[in-house]
């Protein structure tokens, strides 16, 4: 039940960030930074709570508990599901690079995952560049940072490189 609420909650934090009041008129880039504070929002106060999820999640996808299994898959399914729509419309707008919206979706969601684990895993340790990230305004800033203008200093052309033969 606590997993399934919170589920609802991430889902719900989805489709209130990119609903259509919410997100008209204003640029992709503004609503996705308020899509990843909010997520780190909710995060950052259940921190707890998602160790547990996470470790349940990971352990329950690869048993042999099938039923479990499909469980957190159809979950994780039901988040990209939920952000497909936001990114095939930005993609109309012209606002995002016309690539496979599913894959972007859980590029996206891992990319969050991931900054989440580095909180969790990382945060403790002394000397670690986290608590920098423990805001959510600062970890949407470096992940729509990362995810919206990559790792390049100067934006490169998207060119083939020549072969050498």
């Amino acid at each position: 039940a606590i997993f399934e609420e919170i589920y609802d909650d991430l889902c719900r934090i989805i489709a209130e960030t990119f609903a259509p009041e919410k997100a008209t008129g204003r640029p992709f880039r503004a609503v996705f930074h308020a899509f990843v504070a909010a997520f780190m929002d909710y995060f950052l106060e259940r921190q707890e709570l998602f160790m547990i999820l996470v470790k349940e999640a990971y352990r329950m996808v690869f048993s042999d508990d099938r039923e479990r299994a499909a469980y957190f898959q159809n979950q994780s399914h039901r988040m990209v599901g939920a952000l497909v729509p936001t990114l095939e419309a930005a993609v109309a707008r012209g606002e995002l690079k016309p690539l496979p919206p599913h894959a972007v979706a859980h590029m996206i969601l891992g990319n969050i995952n991931g900054l989440q684990m580095h909180l969790c895993l990382e945060g403790a340790d002394e000397g670690c560049t986290a608590p920098v990230l423990r805001s959510s305004e600062a970890a949407a800033d470096f992940l729509t940072t990362m995810l919206c203008d990559g790792l390049l200093a100067q934006p490169a052309p998207y060119l083939t490189p020549p072969r050498s033969e």
